[in-house]
């Protein structure tokens, strides 16, 4: 968020842009998301801010065109650390903003005033240390040509640590019917990302509509990465190892960087758990392979 001259950095958040499973079918808006993205370390943080978003800022000050609002960036990380931008929106990302918001402890109300009045230096937000996690129910057709007006049924009634948001949605007839792409947004927080993932899903699978279409879940448990003589500081190679099918075990290699807690540990084992992420604030990202979150 800016005020035209001061940045408040929002939570990070990471989307699943196509249809069905493994990069496969239509590019669509974004089939789910979570926050926050593991794969911005505190370091590429202070480089997106640093590199991306505050020459923007000033660019347009410069310029004559000082801008209020939301400053939205979307980047693509590579795996060395270096940043490209495909695109900026001066609004929030769809289905980004959703976890984003469920993770969000301060009063959104008060921290758009403060950009308004020019002292988003004066605040700042707090956020759940959960993980948020969103799965996107889609309509019949979608993205092609979305399907209008199919009932949907069992909507929840305020979920604990949970949230049902609605985008292409309309009242029928007294009724609750489909009147977009991206019909709801099911969002849940939890401990770990299997937690939130698994609140996540069975809220989803509680609702129905003709024709919806969603992303099945997928097992995150079992996993885990393995790194031996850990150099200090904070780069290497490593070679993990997944679970996968009925219990055969998959080495795959990955690339790390950025390990601030750990430099000069020897040996690391950790479980693809949020928790864990989290505690290191996601400086182990996955390369070749493997993503963790």
């Amino acid at each position: 968020m800016v005020d035209g001259k001061n940045v408040l950095a929002m939570a990070s958040s990471q989307d699943h842009k196509r249809l069905l499973d493994g990069d496969q079918g239509p590019n669509t808006g974004g089939m789910g998301a979570y926050s926050p993205a593991p794969v911005v370390t505190p370091g590429i943080h202070a480089k997106a801010l640093r590199e991306v978003i505050m020459p923007v800022v000033r660019g347009m000050e410069a310029e004559g065109h000082v801008y209020t609002g939301f400053l939205y960036a979307g980047l693509m990380i590579s795996p060395d650390g270096g940043l490209k931008v495909l695109e900026f929106n001066c609004r929030m990302g769809d289905p980004e903003t959703q976890p984003i918001m469920l993770r969000l402890k301060s009063d959104l109300a008060a921290i758009v005033e403060h950009a308004i009045a020019g002292t988003l230096d004066k605040v700042e937000a707090e956020w759940d240390r959960r993980t948020a996690l969103g799965v996107v129910m889609a309509a019949a057709n979608y993205p092609d040509t979305p399907r209008k007006g199919d009932v949907i049924e069992g909507l929840p009634n305020k979920p604990e640590d949970a949230h049902v948001f609605h985008a292409g949605t309309a009242m029928q007839d007294g009724k609750v019917v489909t009147s977009g792409g991206r019909v709801l947004c099911v969002v849940a927080l939890g401990d770990m990302v299997k937690h939130a993932q698994s609140r996540a899903y069975e809220i989803a699978d509680g609702i129905h509509f003709d024709g919806q279409q969603m992303r099945p879940r997928h097992r995150l448990s079992g996993d885990r990465a393995e790194v031996t003589n850990l150099p200090s500081p904070a780069s290497g190679r490593g070679v993990g190892e997944r679970v996968i099918g009925t219990g055969k075990r998959q080495r795959f290699p990955f690339v790390f960087s950025g390990l601030y807690v750990l430099a000069g540990a020897k040996r690391i084992i950790a479980t693809i758990d949020v928790s864990i992420i989290n505690d290191i604030r996601g400086v182990i990202p996955a390369q070749a392979g493997i993503q963790w979150v």
